[in-house]
């Protein structure tokens, strides 16, 4: 079924709490892992957006009249919090606490990496859970990004995120009394992020980084995911080794 519909009726009643549900595909990294033994702790500032086109008719003499207006909607969330922790060579992992409401984990494994170029995938899973007077909605994001670094300096990488997210939502509707209306439906979305992975030291990195989510049916909306991430080091190199770029 078409998930925009889905997520319009079953979240009309939660519009304002479906702020901090969102999903959050950014990943505020490169492509390389941290050492095993190493933890970073991974905070950023984020804002969502949905952007789409309305198509409506009117009469005219000969007919009718089409129009394509296009809209948009941006709109802050509640900051993400998270930790990464260096498992064995070229594999780490992430867990984070998404815009305080969604919890959310992904594993990286870093298969090729040269002095100029890099690249990783980094499979993971969020989800949320939202209730308000009496309706309810559960929404899981599966994602695989694919994360491709190219390295200008020690201390810049350009990071580019395309891949797949598969979208799974259920939503409760209450229908008077004790009874309830359940909907479910899952879609498959296309993603694409681009972020720049600025390092200061070798304890302190920042990421702006904006990502978008589109499914495959025409009528779907585009969403944007925008973020300035802040990746702190607990030890002395904590943060990917670089050492070998010029």
């Amino acid at each position: 079924m078409n998930i925009h519909r889905l997520l319009v009726v079953g979240a009309a009643p939660l519009a304002l709490v479906m702020l901090t549900g969102c999903p959050n595909p950014n990943t505020y990294g490169t492509p390389r892992t941290i050492a095993p033994g190493k933890v970073q702790i991974v905070a950023s500032l984020e804002g969502v957006g949905l952007s789409d086109t309305q198509v409506t008719t009117t009469p005219a003499a000969n007919g009718t009249t089409t129009q394509t207006v296009p809209y948009s909607f941006y709109a802050p969330t509640l900051p993400s919090v998270g930790v990464r922790v260096g498992v064995a060579d070229s594999v780490d992992l992430g867990f984070r606490f998404a815009d305080l409401s969604s919890l959310g984990v992904d594993g990286k494994f870093n298969f090729l990496r040269s002095r100029v170029f890099d690249m990783a995938v980094d499979p993971g899973v969020q989800g949320a859970y939202i209730s308000a007077g009496g309706d309810s909605l559960g929404l899981f994001y599966f994602n695989l990004p694919l994360l491709l670094g190219i390295n200008f300096s020690r201390a810049l990488s350009l990071v580019l995120t395309p891949g797949f997210t598969y979208l799974l939502a259920t939503t409760s509707v209450a229908a008077g009394g004790t009874s309830s209306a359940v909907v479910s439906g899952s879609a498959p979305l296309a993603r694409f992020g681009v972020g720049l992975n600025i390092r200061i030291g070798q304890r302190f990195a920042i990421q702006p980084e904006v990502t978008a989510l589109r499914g495959f049916d025409a009528e779907e909306p585009t969403y944007w995911n925008f973020g300035l991430g802040f990746v702190i080091g607990t030890s002395k190199d904590s943060m990917p080794d670089y050492s070998d770029v010029p």
